[in-house]
């Protein structure tokens, strides 16, 4: 459980949580994996990262996951709950997952303001507020091409840096293509973080601190500016084990391999990994994370 108006201090909980200013308290998990059944049930463990108290503030919070290759979403913009648990990770099977809470930041409380967003076979989440996005909004919309443009459906900053990155990605590589790299998903990242930063110096403010997450369903991409950002790696039967300790007999015998990234906690749950910041971490369903430089 959490307390997110308390500010002045990080306290644990499950050895893990943290404590949080509820005007910009914001989460992403993360789950990636080769066997949606221990995807299901590492997502039901670590959903009470996710848990919070909201004493009367209200929150939103959203789920997309991939099934049969489609990209799906679950979003409640306004959650005015005591506690507030995403209960439907509990009931998602698949292989690949995307959850986010937070308080809304940018643009009014409905739906198509509320993370994670989607473009056709993508889903991308932001965890961070742009500072000064409403000098840098025109301009950065100016720089998408008309088909994408034309689909922005909410206010957020963090919709349309989901479509700057497409942008670029569209410029590199096009949209259409069979196969995306995951390097070409990095360097259109890259890209978008460029463009924002070089927009944003115009008008005197910093470099953007964000956290991006973007999948097409067969990658997942973190890049990590916020210094909040830690992951968790399952592969060893015993850890299967431990995840489904009264799953059917034999079950650890099947190869796995799981990953789980989290954003927006201060402490580090027990053996998670904390990701340096000015980093990436690439993930798929069977390969250890990737780790390099933005």
């Amino acid at each position: 459980m959490i307390e997110p108006q308390k500010t002045a201090h990080a306290m644990g909980h499950r050895g893990a949580l943290a404590c949080y200013d509820l005007v910009s308290m914001s989460r992403v998990l993360a789950l990636v994996g080769n066997r949606p059944d221990v995807c299901g049930v590492a997502a039901k463990k670590y959903a009470s990262l996710l848990r919070v108290e909201t004493h009367g503030n209200a929150l939103g919070w959203g789920i997309g996951f991939y099934q049969s290759g489609e990209a799906l979403l679950r979003r409640r913009p306004l959650d005015d709950r005591d506690v507030i648990e995403i209960a439907a990770l509990n009931d998602v099977s698949s292989g690949l997952m995307l959850a986010q809470i937070r308080t809304p930041g940018v643009g009014a409380l409905r739906t198509e303001n509320t993370p994670p967003f989607r473009y056709r076979d993508w889903l991308f989440a932001q965890r961070g507020t742009v500072a000064g996005f409403e000098q840098v909004r025109t301009p950065l919309l100016e720089r998408l091409p008309e088909f994408l443009r034309c689909n922005l459906r909410g206010e957020t900053d963090g919709e349309a840096m989901f479509y700057s990155f497409l942008s670029c990605l569209d410029e590199a590589v096009g949209l259409e293509s069979d196969r995306i790299t995951a390097a070409q998903i990095r360097e259109a990242l890259r890209g978008a973080l460029a463009r924002t930063d070089q927009l944003l110096a115009r008008v005197g403010q910093g470099a953007a601190e964000l956290d991006w997450f973007a999948s097409d369903g067969e990658h997942l991409v973190c890049l990590h500016r916020t210094g909040t950002m830690m992951y968790r790696r399952f592969e060893a039967p015993e850890e299967l084990e431990a995840l489904l300790p009264e799953g059917p007999p034999g079950a650890s015998l099947h190869p796995f391999r799981c990953s789980v990234v989290a954003s927006g906690l201060e402490q580090l749950p027990e053996k998670w990994v904390r990701l340096e910041e000015g980093r990436f971490v690439t993930l798929n369903r069977t390969d250890p994370p990737v780790i390099e430089a933005i």
